[in-house]
């Protein structure tokens, strides 16, 4: 497939790390002003036509009629057990050989274990080792996943597939992620519409940490599992979700401040991603920096000036 002037535009942006996905965020500390970290990847440009693995069931009318006003969503059971248990296993032998890479914050992908402590690996379609099936099927789910999200939002938040960021998470004992948002203004993060994780946890339960803290003041109570309750503190309301494996989580990029609760067990292993809307011109002047700019001010300038001064030298 050939790819359009957006697609070219992100996978230029990618080059500089192409095995490390921007994991953009806003890390929220409560005694200070907000810090912003902008840690951007994906290029998924092809479907698998032949399924070794049955897919999940398409999001329902309910689902998105949730999403479209609660602006998260949280599905039981999404991946069948069959997909569930291949990917368990093949992010654990990845992960075995040595491919996963500590997780960073900001664009350089600064290591801040006081705010981020886990391991990651971007999951492109050529990633070779491992249970490639299975992985072939994940990218088809999430691709039908979007199909249904396009099909149903506004027309500014079309998902462009070619951009869709996909990655294998871990947290160890002990691993976590300060509160943050995905989504930053004027960066490349700026494209994300919506952010998702599919938990891929063996017998989870209460105690062994790792959950999704959702934070939502000042907005209605939102509901996940039915046992989820919200909570309400001096810091407005939050609920947490559990990482019950084969669940699948859909929130807001841009509003939804969240965190990873400390994982308290062995390990705490999901999918994460994020679905990206089309590039506009806009977003490549934002994305331009300042140095950048000028030099193509100056150097615009430069041009014009060569050509006037050939006009005159021929005219005279």
């Amino acid at each position: 497939m050939a790819l359009n002037w957006e697609n070219q535009f992100i996978l230029f942006l990618s080059s500089t790390n192409f095995r490390q996905p921007i994991s953009a965020s806003v890390v929220f500390d409560q005694s200070t002003p907000m810090r912003w970290h902008l840690p951007f990847t994906s290029l998924s440009l092809s479907r698998s036509f032949s399924q070794p693995f049955p897919l999940p069931t398409p999001l329902s009318s309910v689902d998105i009629e949730t999403l479209e006003k609660e602006q998260f969503l949280v599905v039981k059971n999404f991946l069948p057990p069959s997909l569930l248990l291949s990917l368990r296993s093949d992010h654990r032998f990845l992960r075995s050989s040595d491919r996963f890479v500590p997780s960073g914050i900001g664009d350089d992908k600064t290591l801040a274990t006081s705010i981020r402590n886990g391991e990651s690996l971007f999951l492109s379609r050529n990633l070779s080792g491992g249970d490639e099936d299975c992985r072939s099927s994940l990218h088809s789910s999430v691709d039908e996943i979007a199909d249904c999200l396009n099909d149903h939002m506004g027309e500014g938040e079309i998902i462009n597939l070619a951009t869709t960021e996909l990655l294998y998470a871990y947290y160890p004992r002990g691993g976590f992620y300060s509160k943050h948002v995905d989504s930053l203004p004027n960066s490349v993060s700026a494209m994300r519409c919506w952010s998702f994780l599919i938990y891929l946890n063996e017998n989870w339960k209460k105690g062994d940490g790792g959950e999704l803290r959702v934070h939502h003041s000042g907005l209605p109570p939102l509901r996940c599992f039915d046992e989820d309750i919200v909570v309400t503190s001096d810091s407005g309301q939050y609920f947490d979700v559990q990482p019950v494996g084969g669940a699948l989580v859909i929130f807001k990029s841009s509003t939804c401040l969240h965190e990873v609760l400390p994982t308290l067990s062995d390990e705490r292993i999901a999918v994460v991603g994020w679905f990206n809307r089309k590039v506009s011109p806009t977003d490549i002047f934002n994305l331009i920096s300042k140095e950048t700019a000028t030099r193509i001010a100056l150097g615009s300038l430069s041009v014009v000036m060569i050509v006037l001064g050939l006009r005159l030298l021929l005219e005279s």
